[in-house]
């Protein structure tokens, strides 16, 4: 699941908690939405297709919504190369700093390329530029390029 997917799955989630768990205090809504795209990370990692995992099941939205009023981490965190909260905060920096250049897909292309490099903060400078060339084609197309065309966007 890219950075874009995480995102839109956290606004997602933060925007129904209450009407999923009314009784959610909301002080937890972030951590209880953390956990259910922690699940949704996990049923798509444990996934035969990723692009076939299913959303996160009855009882794993029961187990986040467990877990978080007890004052538990996650049961479906996972080593991932990066938590969902800093994919999440990544991802907002960079809306708050290229929100310009984003109409769909920049800023997720743009934390994915940084997952790329260990310890990275930038991806590299072609696959900046391959971001902001996808960016448009979704502008364009309406549609998000496939691994193979994202690929083959020569900057």
């Amino acid at each position: 699941m890219g950075a874009g997917g995480i995102a839109a799955a956290f606004q997602s989630c933060q925007a129904s908690a209450n009407g999923a768990d009314a009784s959610l205090p909301a002080d937890k809504v972030t951590l209880y939405c953390a956990c259910i795209v922690d699940a949704w990370r996990k049923n798509t990692h444990d996934a035969p297709d990723p692009t076939s995992a299913p959303s996160p099941t009855k009882d794993q939205v029961q187990q986040c919504g467990v877990a978080v009023r007890a004052g538990l981490l996650s049961p479906y965190a996972f080593a991932y190369p990066r938590i969902t909260q800093d994919v999440l905060n990544s991802w907002q920096a960079c809306l708050d700093r290229d929100g310009q250049k984003d109409h769909g897909l920049y800023c997720g292309c743009f934390v994915d390329g940084t997952l790329k490099i260990p310890g990275g903060r930038l991806p590299t400078p072609p696959d900046q530029k391959r971001c902001e060339l996808a960016d448009r084609y979704y502008v364009s197309t309406k549609a998000r390029p496939t691994l193979r065309q994202f690929q083959g966007i020569n900057p």
